[in-house]
């Protein structure tokens, strides 16, 4: 069967067999409709927009700029100090330019931000951006000393975004978590004439653009930085029927600031229904907007999203303790802050719950699908979920071994998965000679690479009589070891907050139904002390066909495929040990060294 972790779990994507096999996709060189990188001109140290006809921020006071128009006319340092450890502050900038106003923000929380656990909300950051900047302009906009303030979170963000870019451009939405989960920054790659409007129409809590789901907004906006170029040069996203969706989109209390002091963007916010104020302007410009959402507080416990009302879930129960549901747990640990997330698993540990191995290769597509789209972006995300991993590693083994990775190109339907994959153009009866003169010049360097037998014989170690796609950030790793590190972010995370989260092995669930007066999940489970039911408000299936064995029979639409893992001593006298992974509709790893855990 094929199972996939669930929405909030955009860091693995995975590929299930009944000895479970895994592949994680990597994304096609390069995607159509990308936005268009801007034309900057640079005006001593600041960028300038040639289509735009405007600059992206004052030339020497960019910071004290930001602070300003958008964290002091919004009020957030003051905001973040009241913060509670089930509260949320969603911040949602219209025109992310050069990302200061995030590392402002980010700044501006660490600094106000209490450490007692009882007073750790959540700082819900989403960006969109019509034209992101290559990280090349972004790093030489933000490499002047006015930015010296914010360097660090300059520096740490530079890092994500340039992988992002690189991994992921043209991609909708990408999502990465800073301060240790306390932090969820979205950027979202679009034109908000298409993408509020969108978001009215969706349901509370998730918004989902094309094929990647971001949670925009959490639970309604609490600020707006209205930070695109002027309204004379960029009027569509001054419309007043943009200005009325940031008030369908907004909280009770809701606040939105801008540079401008137009007097028809003043009109079309108040007509959208806002509170608006004409306050002075940063250095020479005179006049800026504020304005405010004349709504009363919501109910305690309650939070308000464009007209709904959603009771916040307190706790969650994962099913399965194998990659799947472990990265679940520390994903929700990360970015929703349950009172408790509880793991379950009918083997003895955690160390049981996975093969000994899985291969991180790419899964490609003869069409350009959902499914495909999905693929795309998995491998930048898996390496960003290893970084982040690290500080809970505690094996002496990496957590991820880049070995790199052979597809052989042995039939037409492989060739057809890699021609639309990778934008390659191959054809099988000139297959060999397309390969040979790319042996130096790869068609895709920074990715892929299309090597000749030879080539790949040389790589691999071993003879190979077809042409094949070297992968060069492929690899192979430890699910055992990284399920152990994702339960100690897990913990980690819940514990910061002063959640809990606790994992209970030897434990099978037998029975699972829905109590529609409560609104909540009630697991039955059966372990060596007996029956015992718990409920909570999220479920999170990652079982595989085990839960067939549970699940009613309406919702039991799962099909199982059989697969095979051998173990082979290494090394085999008959066999030369490979240097890489050989995969096509098999897999060959290198010799590894898989160390049980301890029980």
């Amino acid at each position: 069967m094929r199972a996939f972790g669930p929405s909030t779990l955009r860091h693995v994507t995975l590929r299930l067999s009944h000895a479970a096999s895994m592949r994680i996709a990597i994304r096609r060189c390069s995607t159509p409709n990308i936005p268009s990188t801007p034309t900057i001109i640079w005006n001593d140290t600041t960028p300038f927009s040639k289509h735009y006809d405007d600059t992206y921020f004052h030339k020497h006071h960019a910071l004290d700029e930001s602070s300003h128009v958008f964290l002091d006319a919004n009020h957030v340092p003051l905001r973040v100090r009241e913060l509670r450890t089930d509260d949320t502050l969603t911040v949602v900038e219209l025109g992310f330019g050069t990302g200061r106003n995030f590392c402002n923000t980010w700044l501006a929380y660490e600094k106000n931000a209490s450490n007692q656990p009882d007073r750790m909300g959540t700082l819900y950051y989403h960006a969109i951006e019509k034209h992101p900047l290559d990280p090349a302009s972004m790093e030489r906009a933000l490499s002047y000393p006015q930015f010296d303030p914010i360097r660090h979170h300059i520096s740490t963000f530079l890092d994500v975004y340039k992988r992002r870019y690189n991994g992921e451009a043209g991609h909708p939405s990408w999502t990465h978590t800073f301060s240790h989960g306390r932090i969820a920054f979205t950027l979202i790659i679009g034109d908000v004439v298409d993408i509020l409007p969108k978001m009215q129409q969706k349901l509370p809590g998730h918004y989902r653009h094309h094929d990647c789901q971001s949670p925009f907004p959490h639970n309604g906006v609490d600020v707006w930085y209205l930070d695109g170029f002027k309204p004379s040069s960029n009027p569509d996203m001054w419309r007043p029927a943009m200005l009325a969706s940031c008030y369908a989109l907004s909280r009770a209390g809701a606040s939105l600031s801008t540079f401008s002091a137009a007097t028809h963007v003043k009109r079309a916010l108040q007509e959208a229904g806002f509170e608006v104020h004409k306050v002075p302007g940063f250095a020479r410009k005179r006049d800026m907007l504020t304005a405010r959402m004349p709504s009363a507080p919501p109910p305690s416990g309650t939070k308000l999203h464009a007209g709904y009302s959603v009771a916040k879930p307190h706790r969650a129960i994962v099913v399965g303790g194998g990659l799947a549901g472990c990265a679940s747990s520390w994903k929700m640990a990360a970015l929703h802050h349950l009172d408790s997330i509880t793991l379950v698993d009918q083997a003895h540990d955690h160390s049981t719950c996975s093969p000994p191995a899985a291969i991180v290769a790419p899964v490609l597509h003869a069409r350009p699908d959902r499914l495909a789209v999905h693929y795309q972006v998995a491998m930048q995300r898996l390496l960003g979920a290893m970084e982040e991993l690290q500080p809970h590693h505690q094996s002496s083994t990496p957590l991820y071994n880049a070995t790199g990775a052979l597809q052989l190109l042995r039939s037409p339907k492989i060739i057809r998965r890699v021609n639309s994959g990778l934008q390659f153009h191959l054809h099988l009866d000139d297959l060999d000679h397309a390969a040979r003169s790319a042996q130096t010049c790869s068609l895709c360097d920074q990715y892929a690479g299309l090597l000749s037998a030879e080539s790949a014989s040389r790589l691999y170690g071993a003879d190979i009589v077809h042409p094949c796609v070297h992968f060069k950030q492929a690899g192979w790793l430890n699910p055992r070891s990284l399920n152990a590190s994702y339960i100690r972010a897990a913990q980690h995370q819940a514990k910061s907050y002063g959640g809990s989260f606790s994992a209970q092995y030897q434990t099978k669930v037998v029975g699972l139904r829905y109590d529609a007066a409560t609104r909540l999940w009630q697991v039955s489970m059966s372990s060596a002390g007996g029956m015992v039911t718990q409920e909570a408000e999220i479920i999170v299936l990652a079982n595989a066909h085990d839960s067939s064995s549970f699940l009613p029979e309406w919702l039991n639409v799962l099909h199982c495929t059989r697969g095979q893992l051998s173990l082979v001593p290494a090394p085999v006298p008959s066999c030369p040990s490979p240097h890489t992974i050989l995969f096509d509709s098999f897999y060959v790893t290198p010799p590894i060294s898989i160390p049980m855990l301890p029980h």
